[in-house]
């Protein structure tokens, strides 16, 4: 079997071919193949975008392979070295027989402020090598949003089970908007109304863009974010509001593209819980042990015969 290579969407960081290998004859210049700089027209307003990163945000990735190893190299702008982090093999992808799942996590917040990118180096193979969009590191996080999300289980190539929590932060915003509410009511004979039920509910509206826009690699990777079925907005539970589809905010010759999308409460509680010793912004983890020969550790480590059991609520 020949080396391949998965790198799920739902990572945070958008990776592109170092060396594209596309045909002279074809002119379009796909988001999924080039950053963002090399796919303006010569028509376009020529702006150029680096994604936002607080330096204490750690980069979480997760990758599938059929060897090894993947090195992931972090460079400023002069193309130098400043960190090296390899995947660590975290166990068999019981999804893809042969393929084992590896992670990293880059910490970032040794390095000075500035502009930084990352190429991923699969199997030592230069010419396999990818590269990301450049980031933006510093410690301001003035009009951005640190979206964190996972998934109960396996989905869209990335094995959840793993205990993986993808960290992304994104140019935008958050607001308030009219409340909303979910009614039965009740007219008699005389239409007298009463209500029978209400259940009442916060609706928010996120912006991605921050005035300026995103590139469609950008909005590509929050909307694979809002497709789990966890997701928190700078540690809050936000989700999709039920047909919520994205609106575009464009100008003419300028492919940055602002985004607009309703939001309600992840957690619709009637309270607010305030206790010190918990974070109440989660939803409430209940966790069994359940001990029984049948049961062994999932973990890449093994060798128990006890299996934890969470049930969210």
């Amino acid at each position: 079997m020949s080396n391949t290579l998965y790198i799920p969407e739902a990572n945070p960081i958008h990776f592109v071919p170092v060396n594209p290998n596309t045909p002279g004859s074809y002119a379009t210049r796909f988001f999924d193949a080039y950053v963002f700089a090399d796919t303006l027209r010569d028509f376009e307003q020529p702006d150029k975008f680096f994604m936002p990163w607080y330096k204490n945000d750690r980069i979480h990735l997760q990758f599938q392979a059929n060897f090894a190893p993947l090195q992931l190299d972090v460079q400023d702008c002069d193309l130098n070295t400043v960190l090296t982090v390899t995947a660590a093999q975290v166990r068999a992808n019981r999804y893809q027989p042969g393929f084992y799942i590896y992670e990293a996590s880059i910490d970032v917040s040794s390095l000075p402020d500035g502009a930084f990118r990352i190429l991923l180096t699969p199997g030592e193979d230069d010419s396999a090598a990818q590269k990301s969009e450049w980031l933006q590191l510093s410690l301001n996080t003035e009009n951005t949003i640190f979206l964190e999300y996972f998934n109960s289980r396996f989905k869209d190539d990335v094995v959840y089970e793993t205990g993986i929590r993808f960290g992304l932060r994104v140019p935008g915003f958050l607001q308030k908007v009219a409340p909303g509410s979910v009614d039965q009511l009740y007219k008699d004979q005389i239409l007298n109304q009463s209500t029978l039920s209400s259940k009442p509910f916060k609706n928010w509206k996120v912006f991605i863009g921050d005035g300026r826009g995103v590139p469609e690699s950008l909005i590509e990777k929050v909307n694979r974010a809002y497709a789990v079925d966890n997701i928190s907005h700078d540690g809050r539970l936000l989700a999709k509001a039920d047909g919520a589809k994205w609106t575009e905010a464009t100008e003419d010759k300028k492919r940055l593209v602002g985004y607009t999308m309703d939001l309600v409460e992840g957690l619709n509680r009637p309270s607010r819980i305030v206790n010190p010793d918990l974070n109440t912004n989660i939803r409430l983890i209940v966790q069994y042990n359940i001990e029984a020969g049948v049961f062994g550790d999932t973990s890449g480590q093994a060798g128990e015969n006890t299996v934890s059991i969470n049930y969210y609520e």
